[in-house]
């Protein structure tokens, strides 16, 4: 319950006791019912014996997904369209990813399939968890004054042909960072 201030005031004495219980009411006490009905719901599909052999870690990797990116995995599992892996195209795109950071990674990841974690088991369960199969790097139209462009929908990566790596970085970089809200629409 939380303390009526109206009854008994907040004190320099008290106030700690209020500030808590007026946490605990905020984070759980004001929203029981819903959270009640989304345990049932969930539980409706996930019995609580299962969840019981989680730890609260695994349970988060099974849910949410891989929270670090192995570029090894990634490019194991990436299939090309009008590309060989031996292009210029795409011995710099994966030089360039071994350059970023896990934050831009996942920044490109999403960029890609919409995912913003890769799932449990890796870069090849992008083909088992939807339609839209494994993450592709296709040729795509245009000159090199065009930004690459993705297709969530069927996890797909459209790149222009460029002259230099370093331009293949800056549109890149480009597109996944101020483009990201225009993915193609399904």
């Amino acid at each position: 319950a939380v303390v009526s201030t109206q009854s008994t005031g907040v004190t320099e004495e008290n106030k700690v006791e209020y500030v808590r219980l007026l946490s605990e009411h905020k984070m759980s006490g004001a929203i029981r019912s819903q959270i009640g009905s989304f345990l049932a719901g969930f539980h409706s599909i996930v019995p609580r014996r299962i969840l019981a052999i989680f730890s609260a870690d695994e349970l988060e990797l099974v849910l949410c997904g891989l929270n670090i990116i192995d570029r090894v995995d990634w490019r194991r599992n990436t299939q090309y369209v009008n590309f060989a892996e031996r292009d210029d195209m795409i011995v710099w795109f994966w030089e360039i990813l071994d350059g970023y950071t896990q934050e831009e990674l996942f920044t490109l990841l999403k960029f890609i399939t919409g995912y913003s974690r890769v799932p449990h088991g890796g870069f090849a369960q992008f083909a088992s968890i939807s339609s839209s199969g494994p993450i592709k790097i296709s040729r795509g139209n245009g000159t090199e004054e065009n930004l690459p462009k993705s297709s969530v929908c069927f996890n797909l990566l459209l790149l222009p042909v460029y002259s230099s790596k370093e331009m293949l970085r800056d549109r890149l970089h480009t597109a996944m960072t101020y483009a990201s809200v225009g993915f193609d629409q399904c």
